[in-house]
């Protein structure tokens, strides 16, 4: 009996070194634009040891880190993330690669991952309501999160700045692709055929739906490198 107790304690150890969370202060006020999800969702954690899991998991576009939920609600980001395989949650994939997760979205012979990141800008409202963000600015008169719902003062306004880093993977190597010429250079004996493709689609790498289509088109022709 004691030895099947020992046992039990050693595997439950085990466990919580893999998980091996560092805690990190969180304003909880911004949780609703700040990560992915509306709320913290299970999901799955894989180590490279084989150990699996199953924790509240959310995806935290200022840090570009995995965030998770301790017993005691408090929000704690996984210390040794180069130690995970990959994490799911909602049947969304993400893996670690160079210091943040980037999230599969397609997984084929050619597969692309998207990093969304989010900067939160405050600025002063001028005597005419001067504070006007622009493009990939979101602005919000209130912000909320854990149920609260935080006014903003009438002479602030606080914008969240989008940007979408890209990643195509294949043949095992993962490169950045942020315009054309990056594309071209994973595929440098097909380059003139997928040029000719990007330049009649309008191609751009600011948009998922963009970077989608070629990925989806270079799978349908079989195009390898």
């Amino acid at each position: 009996m004691k030895i099947t107790r020992n046992v039990f304690l050693l595997v439950c150890f085990l466990l919580l070194s893999n998980l091996a969370f560092s805690q990190q202060e969180i304003d909880t006020a911004s949780l609703s634009p700040r990560f992915i999800f509306p709320h913290f969702t299970d999901g799955t954690v894989s180590f490279k040891d084989g150990n699996v899991v199953n924790v509240k998991l959310n995806y935290d576009t200022f840090t570009d880190q995995m965030q998770f939920l301790a017993n005691d609600n408090s929000m704690l980001q996984i210390a040794e993330p180069e130690k995970v395989i990959k994490v799911v949650i909602s049947n969304r994939t993400f893996i670690y690669y160079q210091d943040s997760f980037i999230e599969e979205i397609i997984n084929g012979p050619v597969s692309l991952y998207a990093r969304l990141h989010q900067e939160r800008i405050a600025e002063k409202v001028g005597a005419y309501g001067g504070a006007s963000p622009a493009g990939s600015i979101q602005s919000y008169s209130s912000y909320s999160g854990d149920g609260n719902v935080t006014k903003l003062s009438s002479a602030e306004a606080v914008s969240y700045k989008s940007d979408y880093t890209f990643f195509v993977s294949s043949k095992g190597k993962i490169r950045i692709v942020a315009i054309q010429k990056d594309l071209l250079k994973c595929f440098s004996s097909n380059k003139d055929l997928i040029q000719q493709e990007m330049v009649k689609e309008k191609t751009k790498f600011n948009s998922i739906e963009s970077a989608k289509k070629i990925i989806e088109w270079i799978n349908a022709n079989g195009i390898k490198d």
